[in-house]
């Protein structure tokens, strides 16, 4: 008896540890660096903006397309957030301030930046 106790508890314990790992996202960003933005794509705003930088951070060459998802609970939140990065971006583009910046070197995909 005290066996099987054993054994389900291993086996739910274990189940739990593969929907956590398999459910909860985290941030994955795996590259950082300093560089200058040289282009900014307003196209698909406010849900997405695309902008280039002038060095290479983890697998992004220069001149790659960086991709930033507008970040937020709700469409207000996400249209906040897009407006914000925007003006970073813009700010960075014409005074020629660098940016520095934390992504996801898979896709391009920028996470955090600081001006």
């Amino acid at each position: 008896m005290m066996k099987k106790m054993v054994l389900r508890t291993i086996i739910a314990t274990a189940a739990i540890a593969v929907g956590l790992a398999t459910s909860t996202p985290g941030f994955c960003y795996d590259a950082n660096g300093v560089a200058k933005v040289t282009l900014v794509e307003v196209s698909y705003m406010p849900r997405t903006i695309l902008f280039r930088l002038d060095k290479a951070i983890g697998s992004c060459q220069p001149e790659t397309w960086i991709f930033w998802d507008a970040q937020g609970a709700d469409k207000d939140e996400k249209d906040k957030n897009a407006q914000a990065v925007l003006s970073t971006l813009l700010t960075a583009r014409t005074t020629g301030m660098p940016v520095y910046i934390h992504l996801t070197s898979a896709g391009c995909k920028a996470e955090f930046m600081y001006i």
